[in-house]
């Protein structure tokens, strides 16, 4: 067995430090790449919140604006002014006696005051305006045969119309009635007597 010389000796340290060093390289190189892997896992952590962050911006920012833009307008009203209706006036009847009133579709209407030898009855007016009412009733005539006050009256079924109406003393009265017997006999026009409401 031979003694190690001094060649050995030297030998052997420059392996066992050549060895220590190829270890301390990789044991650099391997923590070299495990904080370039944690850099970059921290690193796309940080950006992607970032990102989600500014998408949730974006969100609030498109969908806020939406939410207070949505007014609603109110037209404004428009006021009509309806003009007043104007009605016209009425007409009457005016009766026999000069102190009554005047008569609005009255069922009798004597056509000689006088004496009461012509007068309408059972008078019901299917229409009555301003200027003409029409209707139908009984037409009751004295034949004074042989004198008025022994006559015989005869009554008829007849149509009724008034028509010309005048105004005297603030009202507005008929001044003549037509009637039409239902018999056949020959219509009458009469005069009516017009007080204007005295």
């Amino acid at each position: 067995m031979t003694a190690p010389g001094p060649g050995d000796e030297d030998s052997g340290g420059v392996f066992t430090f050549h060895v220590q060093r190829r270890t301390l390289v990789i044991s650099g190189v391997v923590a070299l790449i495990v904080v370039v892997a944690l850099l970059a896992f921290f690193v796309g952590k940080s950006s992607s919140s970032g990102s989600a962050t500014n998408t949730t911006e974006k969100r609030s920012t498109t969908t806020s604006p939406s939410r207070t833009s949505s007014t609603t307008t109110i037209a404004p009203s428009s006021t009509t002014t309806t003009p007043p209706t104007t009605t016209a006036p009425l007409t009457y009847v005016a009766p026999c006696a000069p102190s009554t009133n005047p008569m609005l579709k009255p069922a009798t209407i004597y056509l000689a005051c006088g004496s009461g030898n012509v007068s309408l009855t059972n008078i019901s007016w299917s229409s009555w305006g301003s200027s003409e009412a029409s209707g139908t009733g009984t037409y009751n005539v004295n034949d004074c045969v042989p004198y008025c006050a022994s006559g015989h009256f005869a009554s008829i079924p007849a149509t009724v119309t008034m028509t010309n109406p005048t105004s005297a003393g603030g009202a507005v009265e008929f001044g003549s009635v037509n009637v039409v017997p239902s018999d056949g006999s020959a219509s009458a026009t009469a005069n009516l007597p017009n007080w204007g409401g005295a």
